[in-house]
């Protein structure tokens, strides 16, 4: 099984690599993006099949992808950065904060959110 790392690092990679977008859909087709020349460049064919739509949906796919992998992969990476960060202050104790800390009256017990919010943080983190 790949990991999540190991996908985000692949995906980075190739858009690293990849014609930069914005992709476009243009003409029959032809997935495109801007040209300084002729307005655009075509550098993908997704051919329609026979008494179906999915080649105008895959085209659709192909360049949502390529607009918006890189903001999803940016909000993961930030993401994971967050939870870690928060598992760091809760496993190491280092959590400032007076309510959270147990100074605050709320009736539950400061640990237990602790341990509630751990869980769900590891959770997040683990490949499946």
């Amino acid at each position: 099984m790949t990991s999540i790392d190991e996908i985000v690092t692949e995906l980075s990679g190739l858009l690293e690599k990849a014609t930069p977008g914005p992709w476009e859909l243009r003409w029959y087709e032809r997935v495109t993006v801007p040209s300084d020349t002729d307005g655009s460049k075509s550098i993908a064919h997704v051919y329609r099949m026979k008494d179906t739509d999915a080649g105008d949906v895959n085209r659709k796919f192909i360049v949502a992808a390529r607009n918006h992998l890189p903001a999803l992969l940016a909000r993961s990476r930030r993401m994971e950065e967050a939870l870690r960060h928060m598992l760091g202050a809760i496993d190491g104790n280092t959590i400032d904060s007076e309510e959270i800390a147990g100074d605050y009256d709320s009736g539950i017990p400061p640990h237990k959110w602790h341990e509630q919010w751990a869980y769900y943080a590891r959770a997040a983190l683990e490949d499946t």
